[in-house]
């Protein structure tokens, strides 16, 4: 089975295809401001897409150009199941509607490619992933880094929206192999 794990940002969404079949990983980033170092950096573990913001008050357009690229990435790599980070609750600040309203079009992209989509809670991933719903983003990378061989080789300043994204497919492969999660947590 291969489960598509999705850390939504508008800065820096991180994407990772877990194939359960044979434990192998691919990610990918989209990201609006690719540094120098970004656009320069390498890969055969990570593809990366970038985009331009048309107006940085309204985030409308800029989800219209992520739904794009997500649309493309999973009509090429053909996930069986999505599991993606639902929004805080306790975020207070503009970007929670802008955010909220990406996790709304990725959920539908989704349910327009007929693949299944799961929101996990952002506590529950840490508690599954590092032991602590609390877990900082050093900790959260430092678990990857254990999982997955391929971490690190991929040496980007974004590391934590992979690492999350690597573990919300990792706990999605682990919670479809012990029950069907149909609905959100």
């Amino acid at each position: 089975m291969r489960i598509l794990g999705i850390d939504p940002s508008f800065s820096s969404l991180g994407m990772c295809l877990y194939d359960t079949e044979d434990t192998s990983t691919h990610y990918y980033l989209i990201t609006e401001h690719p540094t120098k170092k970004l656009l320069n950096f390498k890969s055969p573990y990570l593809t990366q897409y970038f985009y331009m913001s048309y107006d940085k008050k309204d985030k409308t357009a800029d989800m219209r150009l992520i739904r794009d690229i997500i649309t493309t990435l999973l009509i090429n790599i053909k996930p069986d199941w999505v599991f993606m980070e639902s929004p805080a609750l306790r975020i207070v600040s503009r970007s929670a509607s802008p955010l909220a309203g990406l996790n709304y079009v990725i959920r539908l992209t989704c349910l327009d490619n007929n693949i299944p989509c799961t929101a996990i809670p952002p506590t529950h991933i840490k508690k599954q992933f590092a032991g602590t719903g609390w877990a900082p983003k050093d900790e959260m990378i430092e678990q990857w880094l254990l999982h997955d061989p391929h971490a690190s080789l991929i040496d980007i300043k974004k590391k934590d929206d992979l690492a999350d994204a690597f573990s919300l497919a990792f706990i999605g492969s682990q919670e479809l192999s012990t029950n069907n999660p149909t609905n959100d947590h």
